[in-house]
């Protein structure tokens, strides 16, 4: 049995496709979002980075998307879901859609983008894109807030305590983080060390491997697609 760690509602979806799959799961959200209100956003440029379909939600509920600044705007995207969405949203202006943020870094270090680009994210995001945020080259306009479980739920403790949950889904290295506290606070680390970390990235991983997990399995690509493979695969 495989354990979804993902928000609740991209939970549902992925159990559809492992429903179809045979493969058996347990869902656990162990991080969920709060979306802010912001009617308005202070951008300086009118070009736009989004990494996550949680920020298009975002967008969508504050209908910033009839911002000029937006609807005139060219966009980065990360993550081909993110792209389509913006496209299906009508925003025509996807100039590049990345796989990673690695990907969109080494893109903004061989070409010479003048303006500084508005990142539109939530309130974690990755070391890389602190660093960019740091070095003014993105400008980070929060959107949604991330709220970590304080807890397992005690379905999940008593799957994991049998062995009946054998594997684990992280799709990122926040999620991964809020995983092992709850492993640490439950006491199921020796336990947890026979679970299979499906990770999204070799980023993930290599957080899992350092807190002493060593099954790792990392997806070939970073997305929902590629990942299953993995499943299936192992």
């Amino acid at each position: 049995m495989i354990l979804i760690t993902r928000p609740e509602e991209e939970a549902k979806k992925l159990s559809l496709i492992l429903d179809q799959k045979q493969i058996a799961y347990h869902i656990d959200s162990l991080i969920s979002f709060s979306i802010l209100s912001c009617k308005e956003i202070n951008v300086t440029s009118n070009i736009f980075l989004i990494s996550s379909i949680q920020a298009i939600y975002s967008m969508q509920k504050n209908n910033l998307f009839k911002n000029s600044d937006l609807a005139s705007g060219s966009f980065y995207a990360i993550g081909s879901r993110s792209s389509q969405m913006l496209r299906e949203l009508g925003m025509k202006q996807v100039e590049e859609t990345f796989s990673d943020f690695n990907s969109f870094n080494s893109f903004l270090s061989h070409n010479k983008i003048k303006n500084q680009i508005n990142y539109l994210c939530g309130d974690i995001i990755t070391q890389e894109a602190e660093l960019a945020v740091e070095s003014k080259k993105l400008n980070k306009i929060i959107l949604y807030r991330t709220i970590a479980a304080r807890h397992f739920r005690n379905e999940t403790i008593e799957l994991i305590k049998s062995g009946k949950i054998n594997s684990v889904i992280l799709y990122s290295q926040y999620t991964s983080l809020i995983y092992h506290q709850l492993i640490t606070e439950c006491k199921m680390e020796e336990r947890a060390q026979n679970i299979k970390c499906y990770c999204l990235s070799s980023r993930i991983a290599e957080f899992m491997q350092n807190k002493g997990y060593n099954k790792c399995i990392i997806s070939d690509d970073p997305n929902q697609d590629s990942l299953v493979s993995s499943i299936i695969k192992n």
